[in-house]
């Protein structure tokens, strides 16, 4: 893949989590009582939009950026970013359409989605790559999502 291709998935990306972090916060704001949860989820995402910034700018350029993520298809990303980015604007437009337990389902649907995969995979493997164990280190704070949703929801 072409260093102007990497590029491009690597803005794709970002703009995916932005979009997600956008999205859960919207949920703080919706949901008062959850506000601290959706928070807390809204920046990890800001996080990985910053990890995977920081891997553009840094490791891209010295060919260290891992596969993982500059295999996946430009058009699959703008898909699924369209997808985001529909969905926050239905939220903002019609935040009385939804409960707790459907915005714990729109964000379980979220986390498990390819992309969010990839990342939370990339976190876990290849330790003996620099880059990744950069990448391992700025996301340590950072746990599987789906799993924290499903525990929330049983607690709703």
């Amino acid at each position: 893949m072409n260093m102007e291709n990497n590029s491009e998935v690597f803005n794709l990306l970002i703009d995916f989590e932005s979009s997600i972090s956008e999205i859960y916060m919207e949920f703080s704001r919706i949901f008062p009582d959850d506000k601290e949860f959706w928070w807390r989820i809204a920046m990890e995402e800001k996080n990985h939009a910053s990890i995977i910034q920081s891997g553009r700018d840094t490791f891209n350029s010295m060919g260290l950026f891992p596969a993982e993520l500059t295999s996946l298809s430009v058009e699959y990303l703008k898909q699924t970013l369209t997808e985001k980015k529909t969905l926050l604007s239905k939220v903002k437009e019609q935040p009385q359409n939804l409960t707790r337990k459907k915005a714990v389902a729109i964000a379980i649907k979220i986390e498990e989605c390819d992309i969010e995969n990839i990342f939370q995979e990339l976190m876990k493997i290849h330790p003996e790559l620099k880059s990744i164990r950069v990448f391992q280190t700025l996301n340590k704070e950072t746990c599987d999502h789906a799993v924290r949703l499903l525990r929330y929801l049983d607690s709703i």
